[in-house]
């Protein structure tokens, strides 16, 4: 299941100790530059499709 959350919320998630996975799809550089610790790194731009498979 895919989620957006406020930023508002995933700070209570983290001050919660919650369950979650981040998943960042920002570039490479934007993501090496500052990234939420822990988040899982996937580059997707615009310019990409989700095809529905797995590989």
């Amino acid at each position: 299941m895919v989620t957006t959350l406020t930023a508002d919320r995933l700070a209570e998630l983290q001050d919660d100790d919650e369950e979650f996975a981040l998943v960042d799809t920002r570039p490479e550089d934007s993501y090496e530059a500052w990234h939420v610790p822990g988040a899982l790194h996937f580059p997707f731009g615009p310019e990409e499709e989700l095809d529905g498979r797995l590989e």
